[in-house]
């Protein structure tokens, strides 16, 4: 195969570690990996997800899934794609006429444990995709309604979210959180770092101007600072500031986690079902949870939780770096689409 054998087609990442051999470098080209793991074709291709078999390698354009015949499943992700308006619109969006990376997209590069985790309990890729993308679906349901609801507008709440949107209400009224109505849902761009987002919400808490990110998860996850100090550092740019005439300079970022969940009545562990999952959680020792036939679930309840986060100094040098790390892996269709230099 001549000098292809060296090159990288794809990288592998999100996938849980192989028992066999415990690998976790996924940054090995794919040939070194096959070298060293027995792998099976598992998906059937899609519209995005195709892949061809040449003398038992893979060779990728655009996304792969396969499965080490040990036990899990990987995904190889390949840096190409079929054209520069394909790779424009996956990672980015057009702002005033220009293109500009978005932040989310951006963050893909860093390695996400819980995600890693999730993997590794669905047992295959196809499960894991299906209750990720249901997941998502829903969280975008609570924010739609969450943002509407805080702002007064009138909105019809589904039943299935309910209980997590009337607790949102009474925390936000306890906790006198004032949804500033012309900043929800605001598309920043930072001129200077060339890269684009779009903020939940700004919001004013105890006197405090700052962006307000809402997440539908179980806890505070680290990528969650990153994001929202890229927010921080486009909105703190001049250009920014008078764009959107904002009142005041950004003084900190809060994440607003909102969730739902039934608790057991006689062990108090939690039941959480999203996605088409039910997942049931427990701080205690495990002879002291019921049996799983044996828990009686009470209502669903919202759980909602507000965390400040005053300082982001690291956080912008962490997304810059990111950033950096992120333009490297796709410097060949960044050069393509013109945002650097060729």
């Amino acid at each position: 195969m001549g000098d292809v054998s060296r090159r990288r087609y794809g990288q592998a990442t999100a996938g849980p570690l192989c028992l066999f051999c415990t690998k976790r470098d996924f940054s090995l080209d794919l040939l070194d990996i096959f070298s060293e793991h027995s792998w099976l074709t598992k998906s059937t291709p899609q519209d995005t997800l195709y892949y061809k078999t040449v003398y038992g390698l893979f060779v990728y354009w655009g996304f792969g899934v396969v499965q080490c015949n040990i036990r899990y499943t990987f995904t190889i992700r390949n840096m190409w794609y079929s054209n520069p308006e394909q790779f424009k619109e996956t990672m980015g969006h057009d702002r005033d006429g220009r293109w500009f990376p978005r932040v989310t997209k951006i963050l893909d590069v860093k390695s996400k444990p819980a995600l890693d985790m999730f993997f590794k309990e669905m047992g295959s890729y196809e499960s894991a995709e299906e209750v990720k993308n249901k997941s998502a679906e829903e969280g975008t349901l609570i924010h739609e309604v969450v943002q509407k609801v805080a702002i007064g507008e009138k909105v019809e709440i589904p039943e299935t979210i309910k209980a997590s949107v009337h607790s949102f209400q009474e925390f936000a009224e306890e906790r006198k959180i004032h949804f500033h109505p012309e900043y929800i849902e605001s598309a920043v761009i930072s001129e200077r770092n060339r890269f684009t987002g779009t903020v939940d919400a700004l919001a004013t808490i105890g006197g405090k101007f700052g962006v307000l990110d809402i997440k539908t998860s179980t806890g505070f996850f680290r990528e969650y600072n990153l994001q929202t100090a890229a927010y921080v550092l486009a909105l703190q740019e001049e250009e920014m500031k008078q764009k959107l005439n904002l009142p005041k300079d950004i003084e900190t970022r809060w994440i607003l986690r909102i969730n739902q969940q039934k608790a057991c009545t006689i062990c108090r562990a939690t039941l959480r079902e999203k996605g088409g999952r039910k997942k049931i959680r427990s701080g205690r020792k495990p002879e002291n949870i019921c049996a799983d036939t044996e828990h009686e679930w009470g209502d669903m309840a919202g759980d909602i939780e507000l965390k400040e986060f005053p300082y982001f100094f690291y956080d912008i040098k962490a997304f810059l770096a990111a950033k950096a790390l992120w333009e490297w892996e796709h410097s060949y269709w960044l050069r393509q689409v013109g945002y650097l230099g060729k």
